[in-house]
């Protein structure tokens, strides 16, 4: 467990398609005056360095982010931008997403996904980051303190220029546990928010943890939004097919026996969807996309992510 660090893998295309549609989420929270809440169940490190040993050792990032932005990531060659004329439009909320990332890519960064959260909320929203891991818990703890002192221009999407952000907590705490010993929020924090859960799938057991605690955490608080990345990684596809169906089932069984098509499916609201993208070849046994399920979403969400989805699609195509 303690051997993934995910700065080897910061800013590749799965990066991309969560952070973009962590963005999405976000930037509808933003549009209320009521504060929220972000709750992170493994936070990692914050943000990372670009130009590490790490990072160039996988060169991941500059065929994520890198190529999103349209340029490679330090460190590594420069890429060129072709064929991006018959692109669809870019979605909003991927627009914002690669505007907060040049400011980091610029310097040789890329914001993980509480720096993301940090930087879109707003002094009254809060944010609770878990990480277990004893080196990355120290990293996380330093990059936060400099949160405030990070400024954005007023014209930055769903920025908040120099007046401030959410308030910072802080656990050293496994994830799986704090999501349901942590929430529903209680004392000052904010009663509507979301969760991000992330975990490494490193250990089969991680598999195991999501299907179980899950449906435990969307029982416990039954206002919250709860997105969950997964990969999918070919030599794993069977753990990750059964992982989707206690999931699917469970869910199901707590919205009164709904079930929720893929989000390419169709166009009904439904309390939850899977969404997956595919960016690569699936023979090495290798990972080669990445799904997200999305609970409660909020109106027409998942259209949202569709078209984030179909973007990104079309973007990372045209680099095979």
């Amino acid at each position: 467990m303690f051997a993934y660090r995910h700065g080897f893998h910061a800013g590749n295309k799965a990066d991309v398609f969560k952070h973009s549609v962590l963005t999405a989420v976000l930037m509808r929270f933003r549009a209320k005056e009521k504060p929220f809440l972000y709750f992170d169940s493994h936070a990692g490190a914050g943000f990372y360095k670009l130009d590490s040993e790490w990072s160039i050792q996988t060169g991941e990032a500059a065929g994520g982010i890198g190529v999103l932005l349209g340029s490679s990531a330090p460190g590594s060659s420069t890429g060129s931008a072709e064929g991006t004329e018959s692109l669809p439009p870019v979605p909003p909320a991927v627009e914002a997403y690669k505007k907060l990332c040049m400011r980091f890519y610029g310097k040789g960064f890329y914001p993980g996904s509480p720096e993301i959260a940090a930087s879109l909320s707003r002094p009254g929203d809060s944010l609770v980051l878990c990480e277990l891991h004893p080196s990355e818990i120290a990293v996380l703890r330093q990059n936060m303190k400099g949160v405030n002192s990070r400024d954005f221009p007023p014209d930055f999407p769903c920025g908040t220029g120099s007046s401030g952000r959410g308030n910072i907590h802080i656990h050293y705490r496994d994830g799986f546990e704090a999501v349901t010993g942590l929430l529903p929020p209680g004392g000052s924090l904010p009663k509507r928010g979301f969760v991000l859960m992330d975990p490494s799938y490193e250990l089969p057991s991680d598999y195991k943890n999501v299907s179980e605690v899950v449906p435990r955490a969307v029982s416990k608080w039954n206002t919250g939004i709860f997105i969950v990345w997964y990969p999918l990684v070919g030599r794993r596809m069977k753990q990750v097919e059964k992982m989707k169906k206690s999931l699917s089932d469970s869910l199901s069984a707590c919205f009164s026996g709904i079930r929720s098509p893929s989000v390419n499916s169709g166009e009904r609201e439904e309390p939850f969807f899977f969404s997956e993208l595919e960016f690569a070849g699936k023979d090495d046994g290798g990972m080669y996309g990445c799904g997200l399920l999305v609970v409660r979403p909020q109106w027409n969400f998942a259209g949202e992510v569709r078209e984030i989805n179909g973007y990104l699609r079309s973007v990372f195509s045209r680099r095979f």
